[in-house]
């Protein structure tokens, strides 16, 4: 994402909802932004959830990777016959600058 130098630093909020079932309590996700793992967040419900980018981590642009590992299919874990792996589903991401 092209982004300019800001003067504080940044929120990112994601609306998320996690695939769960009786055998998947939550989603572990692990957020990088720009080849550092910032934070992680445990996803046992839809909701938004933040973290907070601290401006040095910002150039002119933000490369944000979101890592799954609980992330699976219904059919591996003897679900359904689907075989789509599935972690969240992110529904909208927003960048603000902390003031």
């Amino acid at each position: 994402i092209p982004v300019k130098q800001p003067q504080s630093d940044l929120i990112l909020k994601a609306a998320l909802t996690p695939f769960i079932s009786s055998k998947v309590e939550k989603q572990k996700v692990s957020i990088y932004i720009n080849g550092e793992q910032l934070g992680k967040w445990d996803i046992a419900s839809a909701g938004e959830y933040e973290i907070t980018i601290p401006k040095s981590y910002v150039t002119n642009s933000l490369k944000i990777d979101f890592y799954l590992p609980d992330a699976s299919s219904p059919s591996k874990l003897n679900i359904s016959n689907d075989t789509r792996t599935l972690g969240i589903a992110m529904r909208s991401i927003t960048l603000l600058e902390n003031n």
